[in-house]
């Protein structure tokens, strides 16, 4: 990324975090810190003041960190060289864009809400609404917005809901740890539980929601791992994991000992965590603003790190397809064996010993559901199979690859009986084994044989990424047509090859 693009990045994710923080705030307000504040009637006002002080404090940090956004956008889409090339571009991308409209929006439903902010709950409850709405608005400034069509208001619906979930949890870290300083001990107790029905039900929609942006943004597994994008989105999991940990350890033992018997440490450890994940969740937020800014990785081919890859297709071996079905069964009767053992204290050691015993017996079968990866085992073909490519593909299979496999692929070629390791033969049904992106990386790279010397060579140097791209659809369109002729069925469907 370029400086200016890490530049836009950053006050994307500086604007985004104002907003949780406007909308958690409201959230904390309205639905957690009334139980607490009855509780301790004295420093509710205090509690409140301060609280109301964070929510007007955040609404005009997103105003003046939007505007700074949508001219440094207004720079960076009008080319502007200079400043006063910026203020010339500024109004018409406010008012002619679709992102500039959006932001105008976001503005005037801040401006709303900011007078609303004071004592009366009423007032408050609106500002909540006014700051969801406009937190709500984010999917149309991104990826989601762009797309259109049902996928994307299915990602736009999902974003909404992943967005509102993270105001609310992430959003009310902040006032939590205000009113765990400002509240009496048992008055903060009964505050930090009452946040929890929040964060846990946020923590559900996110995790949800974050499932759908994998596989439609990201491109699945394979994005998540192998793409610059997948990569960002890994440091913003991570955080979460972390996020995770630190919630659990708050609500399952330092919440308890804030109400106990020595509540002053309590609320000192509750605070140091509280306010460690409120700056891990302004991270997460600005990572946020980072994957918005950098192209999904559905537009990247991913380069896959590890040497193994999942694969079911030894469930389509009958040897080996029993072996790897007992081998899941006894690992799930272990892992519940395991969750038995630790709910249940009088079992516990025995148990887990036998969950141990059983894991230890079925794991090493499911090295079956792994095979061999490479870089490119996740490529797809960027040709679409498209009528030309596959008529390009047969020329090159002839001039390179016919005096080996033979005119039909078999293997039977008239340098084949020379070779030490018989060639291949492209039309069996391992073919259809392997992806488009291994093929591509045998075609590149070469394939070795069983003893590690070289059973065929790479073409990388000699034919450019296209020419082998053609020729893997050449392969699929061939075998296609044998296994017509022979069986009589299409075994493996395939797309009609497009014409343009």
């Amino acid at each position: 990324m370029s400086t200016l693009e890490i530049v836009v990045a950053l006050l994307r994710g500086a604007h985004m975090a104002a907003l949780v923080s406007l909308f958690g705030t409201l959230v904390f307000l309205t639905l957690v810190a009334p139980a607490a504040m009855a509780e301790a009637a004295k420093d509710a006002l205090r509690l409140r003041r301060r609280l109301l002080r964070v929510a007007r404090i955040s609404a005009a940090t997103a105003l003046i960190v939007g505007i700074a956004w949508i001219a440094v956008e207004s720079a960076v889409i009008a080319g502007a060289g200079s400043v006063t090339m910026t203020f010339h571009a500024l109004p018409v991308v406010a008012l002619r864009t679709q992102f500039g409209q959006w932001l105008l929006v976001r503005a005037v439903l801040l401006l709303a809400a900011m007078p609303l902010l004071g004592p009366w709950r009423s007032g408050n409850v609106v500002a909540a609404v006014l700051a969801a709405m406009a937190l709500a608005f984010q999917p149309m400034l991104g990826h989601a917005g762009a797309l259109g069509g049902s996928l994307g208001t299915t990602l736009i619906i999902s974003e909404i809901l992943h967005l509102l979930a993270a105001g609310a949890w992430l959003g009310g870290l902040l006032p939590l740890f205000i009113t765990i300083g400002t509240l009496p001990h048992n008055a903060a107790a009964t505050a930090c539980r009452s946040f929890t029905p929040v964060g846990l039900s946020a923590v559900l929609v996110l995790g949800g929601t974050a499932t759908v942006q994998i596989a439609e943004f990201m491109g699945g597994v394979p994005g998540l791992f192998g793409t610059g994008y997948g990569h960002i989105a890994l440091v913003k999991l991570g955080l979460f994991v972390v996020l995770l940990t630190l919630a659990a350890i708050n609500r399952l033992a330092l919440t308890e000992r804030l109400a106990g018997s020595a509540p002053d440490a309590a609320r000192r450890h509750m605070r140091v965590s509280v306010a460690t994940e409120a700056v891990l969740g302004t991270l997460v937020v600005l990572t946020a603003g980072f994957l918005a800014s950098h192209a999904p990785g559905t537009h990247e081919q991913p380069v896959w790190p590890f040497a193994w890859r999942p694969s079911l297709s030894a469930f389509y071996v009958p040897e080996l397809r029993n072996e790897v079905a007992l081998a899941l069964l006894a690992a799930g009767a272990g892992l519940i064996i395991a969750i038995i053992g630790v709910v249940w204290c009088k079992v516990r050691w025995p148990a887990l010993l036998v969950a141990a015993i059983t894991l230890a017996l079925a794991i090493p079968h499911l090295d079956l559901l792994f095979v061999e990866a490479f870089p490119t085992s996740f490529y797809t073909s960027p040709t679409e199979f498209a009528a030309t490519a596959i008529v390009r593909g047969a020329k090159l299979f002839a001039a390179n690859c016919v005096v080996c496999h033979g005119a039909e692929g078999r293997g039977d070629g008239p340098s084949a009986k020379s070779l030490p390791w018989p060639p291949a033969d492209l039309t069996a049904e391992h073919f259809w084994a392997h992806s488009d992106g291994e093929l591509f990386w045998y075609l590149s790279h070469g394939f070795a044989a069983p003893d590690g010397s070289l059973a065929m060579p790479g073409f990388a140097t000699v034919l450019s990424s296209e020419g082998r791209w053609d020729l893997i659809d050449y392969l699929r369109a061939h075998n296609a047509g044998e296994s017509m002729r022979t069986t009589g069925k299409w075994a493996h469907p395939l797309p009609i090859p497009n014409s343009i």
